[in-house]
């Protein structure tokens, strides 16, 4: 098939994958006791709800017939690509964030975890941001994606100060 997704669904697929971090942020902070972690996982579960209403507000500004059209990808190769990062995104591949978390035994355990879903929502919202045509769009996510690179960082120092 030449044609795999709408500019509406490639969005929805953005809006879920921050709906499911916005679920592992607020159950992580439950879970551990360090108050500088909590007010970490806060502070990142808050910049996922952001992220969504961006996610959101992009899909509003959608014309009718984006949503109906399809992204072109004459070889299907974005698309099926977009697919499988969609799918073997850290919480669609394991069960959601609560099926995860249910396995944790201690805070570095939180942090790899965290650490593993910003990698994986980089890498699906780079793919993202070649398949919108919207150069407006395109900065969005652009940015969107460079807060998430600093997430990374902010969580990678945490665990490296708690590994020493």
């Amino acid at each position: 098939m030449i044609y795999e997704f709408s500019a509406d669904e490639v969005l929805q697929m953005a809006v879920d994958v921050e709906v499911d971090g916005i679920e592992f942020y607020g159950k992580a902070e439950e879970m551990v006791d360090d108050v500088e972690l909590k007010k970490t996982l806060k502070f990142l579960g808050d910049q996922e709800v952001a992220h969504k209403e961006k996610f959101l507000e992009l899909k509003r500004a959608l014309s009718a017939s984006a949503k109906e059209q399809t992204v072109w990808d004459p070889e299907s190769e974005l698309c099926s690509y977009l697919g499988m990062m969609a799918e073997l995104h850290v919480f669609k591949s394991k069960g959601g964030p609560r099926n995860l978390l249910a396995k944790v035994e201690g805070e570095e355990d939180v942090l790899d975890m965290a650490i593993r879903f910003e990698k994986d929502s980089i890498l699906f919202f780079y793919s993202l941001s070649e398949m919108v045509e919207d150069e407006e769009a395109r900065k969005t996510i652009g940015a969107l994606i460079k807060e998430e690179q600093n997430h990374l960082k902010t969580l990678a120092v945490k665990l490296l100060a708690l590994r020493k």
